[in-house]
């Protein structure tokens, strides 16, 4: 399913990175009104970086589990 939500970054309260299955990246973005915004298996993965690029723009924390970084390194 595809679904739209627009969301400024001002209601972003933190982006979290993860790894979902054996290969695969996820994301969370963590919204402090309404509900969250999950992105997984999405392609291209540049997504990813270009999210982490966003966060630091803007100053929105993120945090990245142990598993994400070994998914990091591997690529």
């Amino acid at each position: 399913m595809i679904y739209k939500k627009e969301m400024d970054h001002k209601q972003m309260d933190c982006m979290k990175f993860k790894r979902v299955g054996w290969g695969k990246k996820s994301v969370t973005v963590k919204s402090n009104k309404g509900f969250n915004l999950r992105i997984s298996n999405f392609y291209p993965e540049r997504i990813y970086n270009d999210l982490i690029d966003f966060a630091s723009k803007y100053g929105i924390p993120i945090s990245k589990k142990k598993d994400y970084l070994l998914l990091e390194k591997r690529k």
